[in-house]
């Protein structure tokens, strides 16, 4: 899920486009990683325990995010 996908999320919500360019970037960026976040859940498959990405092919799993460094207490 890519910064261009939570940029046109946000300028759905109503209201969003009339706030001033810098009210949007500041809320973009303090809500970028949480919109991901979501969206991450979105696609976990709790079946296998993996996240799709972008179709069948492209899976991973729980051992993929760890060996990227990430701990398991923030999944």
């Amino acid at each position: 899920y890519s910064i261009q996908k939570v940029i046109g999320f946000a300028k759905m919500i109503p209201g969003f486009r009339e706030l001033t360019a810098e009210d949007q970037i500041a809320l973009l960026k303090s809500s970028a990683i949480e919109v991901i976040m979501l969206r991450s859940n979105q696609s976990f498959n709790l079946e296998d325990m993996t996240w799709s990405c972008g179709g069948p092919d492209f899976k991973y799993q729980i051992s993929d995010v760890t060996k990227a460094g990430h701990t398991l207490e923030l999944l």
